[in-house]
This record gives structure tokens, sequence and C-alpha cells, in this order.
């Protein structure tokens, strides 16, 4: 290896800069989805349940 090859310090950047990249890209999604979750009101899902079975179940 030569005195001035610098290969291996710029592939050590690129990949930090890739993993860092891929760092930002998650968290602006995960703030967007929260965004996006808290502005809307959210879907409620309705059950209705039914005791006085002779057995005690619940069923519908």
């Amino acid at each position: 290896m030569e005195p001035c090859d610098a290969t291996g310090g710029e592939v050590l950047v690129m990949a930090g800069s890739v993993a860092g990249a891929a760092f930002l890209a998650d968290g602006g999604d995960g703030r967007t989805r929260s965004q996006r979750l808290r502005c809307a009101p959210l879907p409620v899902l309705r059950v209705l349940a039914r005791e006085g079975h002779d057995d005690g179940r619940t069923g519908g």
C-alpha cells in the first residue's frame, strides 16, 4: 500500500455516510408517521359483548 493511497479511508467515509443517511431517513419517516397519527381521529373498533348464556361465555 502506498502512503498516498486513501482508498480505505474513502470507503470508510462512504459507508458512514450511507449509514447516516439511512438513520436520518428512518427518523424523518417516523416523525411523519407520528404526526399523521396525531392530526386525525383514529378509527375505533366497536365490539358488542352479550352475557347471560348458561355457560357465562360472551358471544354475539
